[in-house]
């Protein structure tokens, strides 16, 4: 593996059972004028459930932003 740049290998385990938690928030705007803004959030709490600890590598928290700007109904290329 070294010969591609990785010093270390790593490998997941499978999960007996687990519980995941969460909650997933979303909002759009159009801002007029062809621009439209919109993001989330996402939060999670995982839970190996034999272990009693959280999930190794878990994401806890993810944001996300988006834009975009177009005409509605034309093409411009």
């Amino acid at each position: 593996m070294e010969q591609y740049g990785h010093k270390e290998v790593r490998q997941r385990d499978n999960i007996a059972e687990a519980k995941v938690h969460g909650i997933n928030v979303s909002a759009n705007a159009y801002l007029g004028a062809g621009f439209n803004l919109s993001g989330g959030y996402t939060h999670l709490n995982t839970q190996d459930v034999e272990l009693e600890q959280p999930i190794d590598k878990s994401i806890k928290n993810a944001y996300n932003i988006n834009a975009q700007w177009g005409i509605h109904g034309k093409y411009i290329g």
